[in-house]
């Protein structure tokens, strides 16, 4: 096998594990939110009160 013909292995492990460490702390952020954002709901869906609407744009 010869070095000259691409990247070494080394190096595109390197990034293709950088890469997935970008995508999976993305997809974790998204998580984190859309999670508090369905704790939320749920919250305001159980303890609702009686003259409420149903929306959730009171939600701080």
């Amino acid at each position: 096998m010869s070095s000259v013909a691409g990247p070494s292995p080394e190096l595109s492990r390197a990034v293709a594990v950088a890469v997935v460490k970008k995508v999976f702390d993305q997809a974790k952020s998204q998580g984190d939110a859309a999670v508090k954002m369905i704790q939320s709901a749920a919250k305001a869906s159980q303890a609702r009160p009686s003259g409420h609407s149903g929306s959730l744009d009171v939600i701080a």
